[in-house]
């Protein structure tokens, strides 16, 4: 009884302060569908299972609810964005966990009146980051919450650094913190990932395990092992049932991404958080997923299909006269055959990329535009 007037007292508290908080922060201009007496109630009894798109239930893990609230919370009244990674080896289902991930957001949010866009995976699911760079370029300054899940985090690579996209996102990243915007990125080696967004940015690492089982000679996965960077100076582990200070927590992940061989091997156990299992149940209708991933797939295999770089295609393409008109080609000759044949489907290749990306033509054409008025 005692602990029940406790937690009574205490959500009582709550929500006084954040009724308190509503008004002094004047949100109900900022989001006017917002209904804050059902997000009251929501997040004293948040959901728990939510049909997917087929009618299955999808489980979540009270614990792993109850710290996405609170990063609801934060997103609100103290306009915070949330960034959560998803790390693991192939085939140990990040995708379809992050696609359970969306579905809470997309359901909680809308629920309450912070979101009315419509399901879109293909607006929120992302295969390479220059379509999700688009997708953002695209939001309005009071386009809120939206969920962006970039599926292959690699071009996010340390040695991408450089690359123009890996920039526009850190960019974006450093300046869009307003549009409170929930970012998944799902990584096989989070140390492969640009230390600016694992240690700057995530506050949630979700670590996905995989085993094999000896019995069927299949593979276990579903049991995924949670960490926080905390944004306070301390975090609570029920699994290990003690605090972490959030230095603690930093340095631990700074010092193990440091080299390959040692977060090849295993994150900080030491500092996990939280143990859980999920089940292959989609957030989203897995045969579109598919459909639209291999679309996605087939628009990088042109951009792999010349050995150059951007830039040079660009000019190639634009520039060069038709490949016909390149010197005197003796067709009859089979070895000069060859290299025409050769040197057209390169060409085509680069025409080809650049007509799945118009973006990037637009980017340079701008680009020497501003030259020519300098």
């Amino acid at each position: 009884m005692e602990l029940r007037l406790y937690y009574n007292e205490r959500n009582s508290y709550y929500v006084k302060k954040l009724r308190e908080l509503y008004k002094e922060k004047k949100l109900k201009k900022k989001f006017p569908k917002f209904d804050l007496e059902k997000y009251l109630k929501i997040l004293q009894n948040p959901f728990l299972e939510i049909k997917n798109f087929s009618g299955k239930i999808v489980n979540y893990d009270p614990f792993v609810v109850n710290k996405f609230m609170i990063a609801i919370n934060q997103m609100l009244f103290d306009e915070m964005d949330l960034y959560i990674i998803n790390n693991g080896p192939e085939g140990s289902g990040k995708s379809c966990h992050s696609s359970q991930i969306i579905l809470w957001f997309y359901t909680t949010l809308k629920e309450v009146g912070l979101i009315d866009y419509a399901y879109d995976i293909t607006k929120m699911f992302f295969s390479d980051i220059l379509s999700m760079l688009q997708e953002q370029n695209e939001q309005k300054n009071n386009d809120f919450f939206r969920i962006m899940n970039l599926d292959e985090g690699n071009d996010l690579n340390k040695q991408n650094y450089a690359s123009p996209d890996a920039m526009d996102f850190r960019y974006s990243m450093r300046t869009t913190r307003r549009n409170l915007r929930v970012v998944i990125i799902n990584i096989q080696q989070i140390g492969e990932l640009d230390n600016a967004i694992s240690l700057s940015r995530a506050n949630f690492i979700f670590d996905c395990q995989l085993d094999s089982n000896r019995k069927t000679g299949t593979l276990n996965k579903g049991t995924v092992d949670m960490y926080i960077l905390p944004r306070g100076q301390t975090i609570y582990s029920p699994f290990w049932r003690k605090n972490f200070t959030r230095n603690d927590v930093k340095n631990a992940f700074a010092k193990k991404l440091e080299k390959k061989k040692d977060y090849y091997i295993s994150l900080p156990n030491e500092f996990m958080i939280h143990r859980f299992k999920f089940h292959e149940a989609w957030g989203f209708d897995k045969g579109k997923y598919d459909e639209y991933i291999k679309n996605e797939i087939r628009k990088h295999s042109y951009a792999k299909g010349f050995k150059t770089s951007e830039l040079i295609g660009y000019i190639i393409d634009s520039k060069l006269p038709k490949l016909k008109d390149w010197g005197t080609w003796n067709l009859k000759d089979p070895a000069e055959k060859a290299m025409y044949d050769n040197l057209g489907k390169w060409l085509r290749n680069i025409k080809k990329y650049f007509e799945l990306y118009p973006e990037k033509r637009t980017r340079y054409q701008t680009s020497y535009n501003r030259r020519k008025n300098e």
